[in-house]
């Protein structure tokens, strides 16, 4: 729906919230469980006009607004991210980044930033049970889902629109190390 919208979107920065998913979808075409009304999965729509070979760069700053978001409910717990799109508490993953870039002459023209967050699930299916969680399994308790995207979004922006590229907190918060090749990449969009 998001990238149907981008396509008569003239506005950057444009967001669609869903409740649910049926079709939900994480990196590599992979299945994202979506209940009704019990986590957020949100789209934006940019038009950054960055050289594509900033495309890590936009990367690690969307995912430095999810895991800030999730800090926000979740400040005393362990949360991190791995590379490249998903956000952890601990050992379980409780939100997922993922991004469509349309690059035309070597730009990055328009961005479609997807977010889903677990936040209220109390179970999850048998082949999920142990590798994820959701706010609300880990304490957190926000008034709505609005509250939530409200929360993802103002996050998101602030570090999308950082002046500089923020690099060294962006590693203070991984997971796993970074590949030589992105590594490569980060350094050179300095």
């Amino acid at each position: 729906m998001a990238r149907r919208l981008a396509d008569n979107s003239r506005r950057s920065g444009d967001a669609v919230i869903a409740y649910h998913q049926r079709r939900g979808r994480g990196r590599f075409g992979r299945f994202w469980w979506s209940p009704q009304r019990a986590g957020l999965y949100a789209s934006w729509i940019f038009t950054p006009r960055l050289p594509a070979s900033r495309a890590p760069e936009w990367l690690m700053r969307t995912a430095l607004g999810a895991y800030d978001a999730v800090v926000h409910w979740l400040p005393h717990r362990e949360v991190r991210i791995k590379w490249p799109n998903d956000i952890y508490v601990g050992p379980r993953k409780i939100a997922g980044v993922l991004i469509e870039n349309q690059i035309q002459e070597n730009t990055i023209t328009q961005s479609v930033v997807g977010i889903g967050i677990n936040v209220y699930q109390q179970t999850f299916p048998p082949s999920l049970k142990k590798s994820a969680t959701s706010l609300a399994l880990e304490g957190a308790r926000p008034r709505s889902l609005l509250s939530v995207f409200q929360v993802i979004d103002s996050r998101l922006r602030m570090w999308l629109h950082a002046p500089h590229p923020p690099f060294e907190r962006f590693r203070g918060v991984l997971k796993t190390p970074l590949d030589a090749a992105t590594e490569a990449a980060l350094r050179e969009a300095r």
